[in-house]
């Protein structure tokens, strides 16, 4: 990690003329020891390959290339190529990649790769945060999802049901998978340094219900937290039948005077489990008539 510095990324900078673009979320590593410890989080090995999303000089790359069997690093800013090539010269086992991680067809990355386990370690710019992470989550291709994100988003995701930050996003990364916040990073560990903290979370994918139930746990979750302070009775009412939600929640436990926002993840699996096997019922008799 020769040029993870403030000198070292001044220098880069000044070689290649390289101008840092705000609108990217552009902010390098320049603590050796951080870009170590996000590695050493990301819990790769010889038989792992990692998938880093926007690499940036190559700080983390490196930690992450001496840790893995292989490293694909994702990044959109054209401009950067030149700099890895240089600060990366001596992994052989790193890939860069041209791309959008938003629109990238992630499952392609990885054709014929040979490693038996795949994760994701990256220092992810904030302003693709949510929509990135639940990408990464919903792709099912990752053993574990470590990423080092703002602080504020970083409680979000390992936020307790009924706590002030308890949202959309908490509900859906911790059905996804189970979420630790790892430790925090201080603005000092960047340059530029960014206005607020940072936070290494790790997120580890779990399998929880079947398509059909799972595809009912995620209309559900939209509609209670689109009005959120609104009843769960009242944000469910135009998503399902007040017969049904009235029988599911039964089955469920779950009393729809509450507020939506106060909905929990087993809560909401039971009820999209109810859903789906009054539905099925429904269909099955409808069937057979």
């Amino acid at each position: 990690m020769e040029y993870c510095s403030v000198q070292g990324v001044k220098a880069l900078c000044e070689e290649f003329g390289f101008r840092f673009t705000k609108s990217l979320g552009q902010n390098f590593l320049v603590s050796p020891q951080t870009a170590a410890r996000i590695a050493d989080a990301g819990l790769a090995d010889k038989e792992t390959t990692v998938l880093e999303i926007g690499p940036g000089f190559g700080a983390m790359t490196a930690a992450l290339a001496e840790r893995a069997g292989r490293v694909v690093a994702l990044e959109l800013d054209r401009s950067l190529f030149p700099v890895l090539e240089k600060t990366l010269a001596e992994f052989d086992n790193v890939t860069v990649c041209e791309g959008d991680v938003l629109k990238t067809d992630l499952a392609a990355l990885f054709a014929g790769d040979t490693n038996p386990h795949r994760c994701v370690t990256a220092n992810l710019p904030y302003y693709i945060t949510t929509k990135t992470i639940l990408l990464l989550l919903s792709s099912h291709l990752f053993e574990r999802i470590t990423v080092m994100i703002q602080k504020e988003a970083a409680d979000k995701i390992v936020a307790a049901p009924g706590s002030e930050q308890w949202c959309l996003f908490s509900l859906l990364c911790n059905y996804y998978a189970e979420t630790k916040l790892v430790f925090t990073v201080p603005r000092s560990a960047f340059s530029p340094q960014p206005g607020v903290e940072s936070a290494v979370v790790r997120l580890t994918p779990v399998k929880r219900l079947e398509e059909a139930e799972e595809a009912w746990f995620l209309k559900i979750a939209d509609a209670v937290f689109a009005m959120r302070r609104k009843t769960i009775a009242n944000c469910l009412k135009a998503l399902l039948p007040a017969e049904t939600l009235a029988q599911a929640a039964q089955t469920a436990g779950i009393d729809t005077a509450r507020r939506g926002e106060s909905l929990t993840v087993a809560e909401g699996m039971a009820l999209a489990q109810a859903v789906q096997q009054i539905t099925q019922t429904s269909h099955t008799k409808k069937s057979i008539c």
